[in-house]
């Protein structure tokens, strides 16, 4: 992983390092056009695809879970405030829907991403 992520190559980056995402991603991406956000991507495919239908499983697949939370720690130290911002918005105000999917969350994040999202 990459030890800072430019708000340009975000959502290669998370190609790149989760890979399980593409197929959504492009099917998603269709729909969007060529000119999708970064907020979008999150929004819809992370948290929407991802997050939100790991954190209800029975039995989540915790190994997915530590990696997509892995990436978002890295996004959380970026030096890139619009970087951090994604995490913010996209992923952490989502999770806020439900006190449930915060819960289970904070299991797997890591303190940058506890720190961003709890100034929610």
């Amino acid at each position: 992983m990459r030890k800072t992520i430019d708000y340009e190559e975000l959502v290669g980056a998370l190609l790149e390092a989760l890979p399980e995402v593409t197929p959504t991603f492009h099917a998603l991406s269709d729909r969007w056009g060529q000119d999708y956000l970064p907020h979008v991507v999150f929004g819809d495919v992370v948290t929407e695809h991802f997050l939100i239908p790991l954190l209800e499983a029975p039995a989540p697949d915790s190994a997915l879970l530590e990696r997509i939370f892995a990436f978002l720690e890295a996004m959380a130290m970026s030096s890139d405030v619009r970087v951090r911002e994604v995490v913010e918005v996209s992923v952490c105000e989502r999770l806020q829907d439900r006190p449930e999917w915060v819960q289970s969350a904070r299991a797997y994040m890591g303190p940058q991403t506890l720190h961003l999202c709890s100034g929610i």
